[in-house]
């Protein structure tokens, strides 16, 4: 019984320290006018991408490489079929935007990459090397691009006054929300995976089902939060920008980070099964994006149908 109120409390403490982490480096950016295309990408990005680097990490020292390779592979799956679909359901998206359409190449080229790597069966040192280095370039050009977003002088913080509504405004509470952020995410990501280890053994599944199951939906619900609200407000180059972004960072930062320091061996299942379907997902959204230019409540439908029989299928 102690191992599900490990896993419970575990995901409870990631996602409240994953918000009080994004708030508080949104807030700090804002405080040295830092462009809000570089808070996008980078802080709101990585923050709804900490669960995910955290447990990932854990999982590697742990001696537990199927939860931290499989939580980044299963949360890119659910990222994009229930994180976009189940918004798309009620609030149908538009993707006919050229920056979109951009970085979504982007997004499937660093996928090919990424699954080219996994393919070898263990992610080594110089493996996370790449995938790092793939995330450092990424944001150097992004940074440069965003040079031409000043407005009068200043930024124009509008695109995402939504995601900074509950910030701390003050210096004091900015570096407590800062501090617990830091310090409340390794303790989620400790008890998650082990409540997440402990449940996999007791119902013989593997280590990676779970990861790939439920860690990956378990850490992949800050984006659902994200997308949910940016639709509602009609921002769907957000919801979906957020989206991509988040996957970047789960492949290239994530696991480029977790390879640097810790080597991740692959099982045979991600390697003959799961990144395949990460593959074919990530193709779909970029059909989607490029040829139907709309994410409607049709595509949002059959993208959570599509997830739900992979997911039985994990469990399987």
């Amino acid at each position: 019984m102690l191992e599900y109120f490990q896993l419970i409390g575990g995901l409870i403490l990631l996602l409240i320290a994953g918000d009080a982490l994004v708030s508080g480096a949104a807030s700090l950016a804002i405080k040295f006018k830092i462009s809000p295309l570089v808070i996008g990408l980078t802080v709101i990005a990585f923050g709804t991408s900490a669960p995910e680097l955290f447990v990932s990490l854990e999982a590697a020292f742990n001696g537990t490489p199927g939860i931290a390779i499989g939580n980044v592979v299963g949360s890119n799956i659910a990222n994009i079929l229930l994180v976009l679909g189940l918004p798309a359901i009620f609030y149908s998206m538009n993707a006919d935007n050229e920056d979109v359409r951009k970085n979504m190449k982007v997004v499937m080229l660093a996928s090919l990459v990424f699954a080219a790597l996994v393919l070898t069966g263990v992610l080594a040192w110089w493996h996370g090397a790449i995938l790092f280095a793939g995330i450092v370039l990424f944001l150097y050009f992004e940074a440069k691009k965003s040079r031409d977003t000043r407005k009068n002088g200043e930024y124009d913080y509008s695109e995402i006054e939504g995601e900074l509504d509950a910030t701390p405004k003050r210096g004091w509470k900015i570096g407590l929300f800062l501090l617990f952020g830091i310090a409340g995410l390794p303790f989620g990501a400790h008890y998650l995976v082990a409540g997440a280890s402990t449940i996999a053994l007791d119902f013989g599944l593997s280590e990676a089902a779970i990861g790939l199951t439920v860690v990956a939906l378990g850490t992949s619900l800050p984006e659902l939060a994200a997308v949910f609200s940016a639709v509602r407000r009609k921002e769907s180059d957000l919801a979906i920008g957020n989206i991509l972004g988040s996957n970047l960072f789960n492949m290239l930062a994530v696991m480029g980070l977790t390879a640097l320091v810790h080597p991740v061996a692959i099982p045979d299942s991600i390697i003959n099964v799961d990144i395949w379907i990460m593959l074919a997902v990530t193709i779909l959204l970029y059909l989607v994006i490029s040829r139907i230019k709309n994410i409607s409540t049709m595509v949002g439908g059959t993208f959570v149908a599509f997830y739900v029989f992979y997911i039985f299928t994990a469990l399987g």
